[in-house]
Formats: structure tokens, C-alpha cells, sequence
């Protein structure tokens, strides 16, 4: 029986520029290991001219096994430190008084622990007109706990999310042995990935296209299953 889910979230405030104004919406959230931390900012043009505006990842204080991702119009890959609000990344410049979302997502994997992430956000025009912001990400030992064992769950998660069409699940073996994993729809509809596919112990990944597999946008559940372990990942399909 789940006991205990625990969750804390401080929320920030609003920082301006010259030509932007930042709301950063959270400041430091705790959740459970194994979830997708994300920290949300609006970037709103305060200038009378349309803004291109960019964002810089500057620090990324993150334990090994962790990954931190930057997203915009989408979610970009966690080596990519930078963004602009143009055609490369599938927007365009900010009408004055318009409002972008920006936001930065946690991804805590295996191993517990705390991440420092900060941001710049700047006028691509004008250099010197920049704001920073900077989020606190920690993690519990676990997000499920069974009577105090937290040794009956498995350990499971997915870059992008949301995505379009392809998603990476990462998945942790406790010990070598058989794995299923299936997707199951909003309406219960299941589909099998695999069937009693053997890994050792360890972190695995499993990339999956969603388009081949016939699906339309919505929101899934990964399930993944091996003997008496079980994790179940919620996942976005955004077309």
C-alpha cells in the first residue's frame, strides 16, 4: 500500500529588462526520485518593438545521472545550452505586450540528490539587456513508498516529454531478468512494446516512435514490468 507522496514547491517572483519582463512561476521543488521536475517561466515583451530574445543555460549543477533539458516552442536536447525565440527553433519574434512560456525540465533518474540550474534571459539586439533566474531541484529516496520498502518499484522515465513523435524511455534493472513494457492509452487501450525482453542489471533505454505505432496525440502511460517490479510513466504525444 502507497503511504506517502511528498511534494514542496516555493513559488518566485517577477525580475525586468530594459525591453522584457520575467515571472518565474517556481523556485525550489522537492519530488520524488525517478520524476520529471519542471520549472516554468513567462517571458513577457515590455518594449514597443517586436523582441527576439534568447535563453542560456549558465550553470548546471546536477548530479551524474541526472539530465536537464531547455524548452521553448518544444523540448531540445540537454547538450543544447541555448535557444532563440526564431525559425531555427520554431517560433518567431514576441509582439509588444505578447507573453512566450519558457521552461526547464529536471530529469532525476537513478540516483537522489539536488541540482542548481541557472538561466539567462537577454534581448538578442541588445546584449546588456538581461535578466537571470535560477531554480533548486531535490529529490526524495523515493516517489512510491510500500510500507517503508521501497524495493517494489522500478525506476522509469522519458526525454522529450512531451514529444513529437519519438521518446527515449530510461529504465533502471535492479537485477537481470525479464522486462515487459506497454503503452496504455487514456481509454485503457493497451500496446505491447515487448514481451519478456532480457536486461542485465542496470540502466537501460528504449527509443519509441509513436506515429509508426498508428497513435494520435494525447497523453499515455508507460508501463514497464519485470516479476514482481512495476513502473508506470506518464507520457505526452503532442503532434
Amino acid at each position: 500500500m502507497i503511504r506517502n507522496i511528498f511534494v514542496s514547491l516555493f513559488l518566485a517572483g517577477t525580475l525586468y529588462s530594459q525591453s522584457l519582463t520575467l515571472v518565474q512561476h517556481q523556485y525550489s521543488i522537492t519530488d520524488t526520485l525517478g520524476t520529471e521536475i519542471i520549472f516554468y517561466f513567462s517571458v513577457i515583451n515590455s518594449g514597443t518593438a517586436p523582441l527576439n530574445f534568447y535563453v542560456k543555460r549558465t550553470a548546471n549543477n546536477i548530479p551524474e545521472e541526472w539530465q536537464s533539458s531547455l524548452c521553448f516552442s518544444s523540448c531540445f536536447a540537454p547538450f543544447m545550452d541555448s535557444i532563440v525565440n526564431n525559425a531555427t527553433f520554431g517560433s518567431e519574434p514576441l509582439a509588444p505586450g505578447d507573453t512566450a512560456e519558457v521552461s526547464i525540465h529536471v530529469f532525476t533518474m537513478v540516483a537522489g540528490g539536488q541540482a542548481t540550474v541557472s538561466l539567462r534571459f537577454g534581448n538578442v539586439d541588445n546584449p546588456l539587456d538581461t535578466v537571470s533566474g535560477t531554480v533548486y531541484a531535490a529529490t526524495l529516496p523515493t516517489g512510491l513508498i510500500n510500507e517503508g520498502n521501497a524495493d517494489n518499484f522500478m525506476l522509469i522515465s522519458n526525454y522529450p516529454n512531451p514529444f513529437n513523435p519519438e521518446t527515449t524511455v530510461s529504465f533502471y534493472q535492479k537485477e537481470s531478468g525479464f522486462v515487459d513494457m506497454k503503452i496504455i492509452s487514456a481509454t485503457g487501450a493497451t500496446i505491447s512494446i515487448f514481451t519478456n525482453q532480457y536486461y542485465n542489471e542496470g540502466t537501460h533505454q528504449v527509443k519509441i516512435d509513436f506515429s509508426r505505432l498508428g497513435l494520435t496525440s494525447g497523453i499515455y502511460f508507460l508501463r514497464l514490468t519485470s516479476g514482481l517490479l512495476t513502473g508506470i510513466r506518464k507520457a505526452v504525444f503532442l503532434k
